[in-house]
């Protein structure tokens, strides 16, 4: 099995029958199988040789059936499965016959795009898995920091026939995150607004594009980290909706959690003289959390200035503080103490006593 990894770079050759796509860059994954396809079958030969199956809806018989199928109508015939890891892992274990007895003339491409960023393990079942490490090829495509995002949206500009400003560029990345869809897609109205081969401009962005809920979530949690009360109600109004509040306060406290524990671990690699994106001393890192290390979230220089920047304006002990705030909220959201609270209620109380801190 040939692998390749990262954002944008993976080098796929066609002529390998099996290949799985894997990554939390859904967008990506699916340019990348179309471009197999494009190298596999001319444009005259689609209609026949090409079938797409969805297998989130689609039964895992109609995959096997079409994997086992001739055409007569093109000489080369290639199946594109996507979601295949939304099937359970007992039928994904019923496409490996099928699998193993693909024709000559036949490609199979299979896609596991998922939400998690840094997933580990395996993204499919074992058996599969091992099936590719023998027959296939795997290439993953990652979501990329910030600092890398701003060239893929030049590049991307580019490719729909437009100059993107490097300022507009950075705007973009904050206003929108890291999501390559939602990035294309704001690239593809800001290119129709200021007309074919124009150049897209900061002022443009300001124009057109409006934050997105994870670009709130990150002004939510920087508002917090400064103590900025106003600014924190504020996004809160964005980030908790009326229907089902409950969920969506219990995810923005395990992001509240998260700021704070990578702010913590900041201070203290930096009483040891150590910058939260360098490089971090085994003595050090056996101290560190196992999950959310601040040493993989400061991989952008971005987010490592920021939680620098944070880190000087905390001790220990408020640190410690705030981490239980959260933990009391928490249980009151879960219905664990004897008080009843809407849960906005709830976040605004934590936020005014995390501001006070």
């Amino acid at each position: 099995m040939s692998s390749a990894a990262g954002a944008t770079g993976a080098r796929l050759d066609p002529n390998v029958p099996l290949t799985l796509l894997h990554g939390d860059a859904t967008l990506l994954i699916e340019r990348a199988a179309e471009e197999l396809v494009r190298q596999l079958l001319p444009p005259d030969e689609l209609d026949y040789g090409l079938t797409r199956l969805n297998l989130v809806d689609t039964p895992v018989e109609a995959a096997i059936e079409e994997l086992s199928a001739g055409c007569l109508m093109a000489p080369r015939r290639v199946v594109v499965l996507r979601h295949v890891n939304a099937l359970p892992a007992a039928q994904q274990k019923r496409l490996l016959p099928a699998l193993c007895a693909l024709a000559p003339d036949t490609s199979c491409v299979l896609t596991a795009p998922t939400d998690n960023t840094r997933s580990r393990g395996e993204p499919v079942c074992s058996d599969l898995a091992k099936l590719l490490r023998a027959q296939g090829q795997v290439a993953e495509f990652r979501t990329p920091w910030e600092r890398e995002l701003v060239p893929w949206c030049s590049a991307e500009a580019q490719r729909l026939g437009h100059r993107l400003d490097l300022g507009a560029a950075q705007r973009l990345v904050d206003l929108v995150g890291r999501n390559h869809q939602f990035l294309s897609n704001e690239l593809r109205k800001l290119g129709v607004y200021v007309g074919p081969g124009a150049e897209i401009a900061l002022g443009d962005v300001d124009q057109l594009v409006s934050p997105t809920a994870e670009a709130n979530s990150f002004d939510f949690a920087d508002a917090l980290a400064a103590r900025d009360a106003p600014a924190a109600l504020e996004a809160l109004l964005d980030l908790l909706p009326a229907r089902n509040p409950s969920s969506a306060a219990i995810m923005l406290l395990g992001m509240i959690a998260r700021q704070y524990r990578l702010v913590w671990q900041t201070r203290y690699l930096a009483g040891h003289r150590v910058e939260p994106g360098g490089r971090v001393p085994a003595e050090l890192a056996a101290w560190l959390p196992a999950r959310q290390k601040v040493s993989d979230a400061a991989r952008s220089s971005f987010v490592a200035r920021k939680l620098s920047g944070q880190a000087r304006h905390f001790h220990d002990a408020q640190l410690a503080r705030a981490l239980a705030l959260v933990l009391d909220a928490d249980r009151t959201l879960k219905g664990q103490t004897e008080e009843t609270l809407h849960p906005r209620v709830v976040l605004e109380a934590l936020i005014a006593d995390l501001c006070a801190l």
